[in-house]
């Protein structure tokens, strides 16, 4: 992202009232470790869903569904 990294948007998007209640699901390349490394961080909660890249679409779609349901 040009503008700022993922992390710092994700923990933008929670720490704001108006966007802090819509889950959010983060999609990387970088390692499986990157999913231990955001849920470890204390000032903020974890993502509601993670998926490393390449994305498996019925992966996506089904994890989209259980969120919003």
């Amino acid at each position: 992202m040009p503008e700022m990294s993922g992390v710092k948007y994700y923990r933008t998007l929670r720490e704001n009232d108006n966007w802090k209640s819509i889950p959010i699901v983060i999609i990387t390349g970088v390692s499986d470790d990157f999913e231990q490394f955001i849920s470890t961080r204390k000032r903020i909660p974890p993502p509601d869903g993670y998926l490393s890249k390449p994305v498996d679409e019925r992966e996506l779609l089904e994890l989209v569904k259980r969120l919003v349901s």
